[in-house]
């Protein structure tokens, strides 16, 4: 009797255990599938920021990519410009030699216009002069005194001969005009018209020894610039190096003449 109900006591309990151990292990499974389901969201939000960071990355990547075509766009403009500015500085420099090889031109034309003024003085001076020697008497064998001629006429009468082509005859009246007049302010012109009567003659090697003596005799004639570039340029064809040296002596000497910017060109070629 006391085992039979011993028996029977024991199966509630039995029941309990089991009962419990099933309670367990449902809420185990819960508790796994909230951890599932919380690792599932965390992985969902790992994603999400990694495809975050991914645009974010692509993102600068395209900003960085248009800077860097923007920043080329730039440099490639800024290298047009300075192109067009050398080119336009070429241009503004030529305009500027153009325009100084014009006023030049017009200060020649006026200090022919004086030459002329002096020339027509010496003129009614040497008038004067001979109305005021006295004739010799009637029957004598005295003669009126030669009548002076002075340096503008000499330049003049020398300049008539080399602009008609009658080269020679110009170069011996303008070595004559050096004779008489050695520091006159025509001398450099004197000598310069020299060299070009020999050019008019189609003789280099004389013309080039005439212009030599234009930039050592009168550096500071308004020649001597021209006179370099004349030899500088003669001396291309036959001697390269004796050119080049002709032109940088131009630029040494006179760095601020129309010839000058031409010069520097020209040292540039090969």
């Amino acid at each position: 009797m006391i085992r039979r109900f011993t028996r029977y006591a024991l199966v509630p309990a039995v029941i309990i255990m089991t009962a419990g151990a099933c309670f367990a292990t449902r809420n185990d499974v819960r508790t796994l599938q909230g951890d599932i389901a919380v690792l599932r969201a965390e992985n969902a939000r790992s994603d999400s920021v990694h495809r975050a960071q991914f645009q974010l990355a692509a993102t600068q990547s395209a900003a960085l990519a248009d800077s860097l075509r923007s920043l080329n766009a730039f440099v490639a403009k800024f290298a047009a410009d300075v192109s067009r500015f050398q080119g336009d500085l070429s241009i503004t420099l030529h305009t500027f030699g153009q325009q100084l090889l014009t006023v030049q031109e017009l200060v020649g034309q006026t200090q022919k216009r004086i030459q002329d003024v002096k020339a027509q003085f010496e003129r009614q001076e040497a008038e004067l002069a001979t109305a005021a020697t006295p004739s010799a008497p009637p029957g004598g064998q005295g003669a009126p005194g030669a009548a002076p001629t002075g340096p503008n006429q000499t330049y003049q009468a020398a300049m008539a001969q080399l602009n008609k082509g009658a080269y020679a005859t110009a170069r011996s009246v303008f070595e004559d005009f050096l004779a008489q007049y050695p520091t006159n302010e025509l001398a450099g012109e004197a000598q310069w018209n020299i060299a070009r009567s020999y050019d008019g003659e189609n003789n280099p090697a004389a013309a080039d020894s005439a212009y030599a003596l234009v930039v050592s005799k009168y550096p500071k004639s308004e020649h001597a610039p021209n006179a370099l570039y004349k030899r500088a340029m003669m001396a291309k064809a036959t001697n390269p190096s004796a050119s080049k040296a002709l032109f940088q002596q131009l630029l040494d000497q006179y760095p601020r003449s129309p010839e000058a910017i031409t010069a520097a060109d020209q040292i540039k070629k090969p």
